[in-house]
């Protein structure tokens, strides 16, 4: 196919599965292969995820600890308008292809690309970016014990739910996450905090395998299919691994598998929900279709590309809907290192749903998973700025970003108010075992 026919191609497609919601899309043969490329090896770029949205491209997701994720000013949805490189020339992408754009934002390590981009509030902003080499594995799970005024506490920080996508010896989140675990409890902590803030989703079946490490096992959410049909997805494992205080951060990039696995803890009364006023807002599933292979020009057989459509809806076991509305926390703190808020609600042609009957299932506890009065104490911290000394910086320098295994000299979140008021609820609970 000739190089204008595949793009006037590649576009219609993209537009055609775009009005059918806001996650479907359409994927070149070459864009299918550069995504697996991206999954399993090492690159040279920025660490963004590209999606077609019509002749627009939108950020679908952020490597973590790649040179976007760490600059804090970029989020998925955002639209990517141009791309400038060591000529400073600006290059506008609308209507080009993704494999395109990608060669542009492809190059030397160290080499800066501009990126010219429009938030989901229709400002318009420039983030440089240096080329960094991107490791798949920089978003694997990491576990951190500190102790505060004599009190040990854990932080499991895991920036997607991966798995493997190829050989089936890769690493999956659902092996890596209990060892981290065993090795916290081992060591005696009397609290955990897991941090999911920036977490966009990944494998739902690691989402309810991590579930039913904090769960006994029963119903964690609900699938609707297209037919109308309604599956409940529940854990296997009968008790869980670990029954002492938990607390979610999140923030508005907690999406997808993110905020399935906080809103069942929430349904369950197992956990406190700490974060932005909501997360992201998407409950869809999507499917993978590879189309029909075309005949060339001289009789050669060509992949046509891959279709990403939406087949499904999830839901919380409760029954209701995180589709555009996303998991509203139980405690809410500001996230210094948000974005301007984003979500499902900005994107064009975004599902809704009143959501589902609730699924047949007993909580945790019976009301909240901490007292009522730690509880009101932790709401009432939150209002406010903590007062100096309480933000522990020297404890929170200590913990390494959850988008980035960089030493924490080089990025110390030590103004990370949502840490400083997860750790100050453990500590108020009184529950923490001494080192």
């Amino acid at each position: 196919m000739e190089h204008g026919k595949k793009e006037r191609f590649e576009l219609f497609m993209a537009t055609l599965a775009g009005v059918h919601d806001a996650q479907s899309t359409f994927l070149s043969a070459e864009e299918s292969s550069g995504f697996q490329q991206a999954m399993t090896s090492t690159f040279v770029g920025v660490g963004i995820t590209l999606m077609r949205d019509g002749a627009r491209l939108r950020v679908e997701e952020l490597e973590p600890g790649g040179p976007a994720a760490l600059s804090a000013a970029i989020a998925p949805g955002d639209e990517l308008l141009q791309v400038s490189g060591a000529d400073d020339v600006p290059v506008p992408v609308l209507g080009m292809s993704v494999e395109d754009v990608v060669k542009l934002l492809r190059g030397p390590v160290g080499a800066t690309v501009t990126l010219y981009l429009r938030t989901a509030t229709g400002a318009v902003g420039t983030v440089p970016s240096q080329r960094a080499l991107i490791h798949p594995d920089a978003g694997r799970a990491q576990a951190h014990r500190f102790v505060s005024k004599g009190s040990s506490f854990g932080l499991i920080t895991l920036p997607r739910f991966y798995t493997d996508l190829s050989s089936g010896d890769g690493p999956r989140c659902s092996v890596d996450v209990p060892l981290l675990l065993d090795s916290l409890t081992q060591a005696g902590i009397g609290g955990l905090v897991i941090d999911l803030r920036n977490n966009q989703g990944g494998s739902m079946s690691e989402t309810i395998k991590l579930l039913g490490l904090f769960l006994d096992a029963g119903p964690v959410a609900q699938r609707l299919a297209r037919d109308g049909s309604i599956r409940v997805l529940s854990t296997d494992a009968p008790k869980a691994r670990y029954r002492g205080p938990l607390v979610v951060l999140v923030n508005e990039r907690s999406a997808s598998a993110s905020e399935f696995f906080s809103a069942a803890l929430q349904d369950h009364h197992r956990a406190v929900i700490m974060g932005t006023p909501h997360t992201y807002g998407k409950g869809s599933i999507q499917t993978l279709v590879d189309l029909p292979p075309t005949v060339g020009a001289d009789g050669d057989t060509l992949p046509a590309g891959t279709a990403k459509l939406t087949v499904g809806l999830f839901f919380r076991p409760s029954g209701k809907s995180v589709q555009r509305v996303g998991v509203t926390p139980d405690i809410v703190v500001a996230d210094a290192h948000s974005v301007e808020p984003t979500g499902e609600r900005a994107l064009s042609f975004a599902l809704t749903h009143p959501g589902i009957a609730a699924a047949a299932f007993t909580p945790w506890t019976t009301d909240l998973p901490v007292p009522s009065k730690v509880m009101d104490h932790a709401i009432a911290r939150s209002k406010a700025p903590l007062p100096a000394g309480q933000a522990q910086p020297d404890l929170i320098a200590a913990v390494r970003a959850p988008w980035s295994k960089q030493e924490a000299s080089s990025k110390a979140r030590s103004n990370d108010d949502g840490m400083a008021h997860a750790l100050l609820l453990l500590q108020e609970l009184g529950t923490a075992t001494r080192p």
